[in-house]
């Protein structure tokens, strides 16, 4: 029951998202990348900093709008 609750309440959020931002999102962390990027949200909080993390880790480095190549990360670190 609780997993049908988070489920549904992750769905209200993208779509409530994709109506305010006018944009497509498949999921929550397509929309905290999107907010990253575009500089919506404190680029420097812990949470940023994770999930960017995990994006360089897992080997995907774009975050939407920003891409992070070898060596870039600071001077992206630096600019956010």
């Amino acid at each position: 029951m609780e997993s049908d609750v988070f489920k549904a309440s992750c769905e209200l959020i993208i779509e409530w998202t994709e109506k305010v931002l006018e944009a497509k999102f498949d999921t929550i962390q397509s929309i905290a990348e999107h907010l990253i990027g575009n500089l919506f949200v404190n680029t420097k909080s812990v949470a940023a900093f994770t999930l960017k993390g995990s994006l360089q880790e897992g080997g995907n480095n774009a975050v939407k709008g920003t891409e992070i190549r070898n060596g870039q990360f600071s001077q992206l670190h630096d600019r956010l």
